[in-house]
């Protein structure tokens, strides 16, 4: 499998096979770079697409993931500033 995008240090996306496929697992995505092999053993869950829908569905998932994840330290920051 190789990666196609890396999320965070948690989540990538991957191919497998000209299948595009989430990995989860932790440190799945520490220190890797677009093109190189994932490390199996990190692997903790998959996630395919099971049709054109599906994999629709799968980029706009990913879409909104990616932009949650790059405004979570300021919410998290937020709310600190609260308590």
């Amino acid at each position: 499998m190789l990666v196609k995008r890396i999320f965070n240090n948690n989540v990538l996306l991957a191919e497998n096979s000209e299948q595009e496929l989430v990995i989860v697992g932790r440190g799945v995505g520490f220190k890797q770079k677009i093109g190189n092999t994932v490390d199996s053993s990190k692997i903790e869950k998959t996630y395919y697409p099971q049709d054109e829908n599906g994999r629709e569905c799968l980029t706009k998932w990913l879409i909104q993931f990616r932009q949650i994840m790059l405004k979570s330290p300021h919410i998290l920051f937020q709310l600190r500033k609260k308590v």
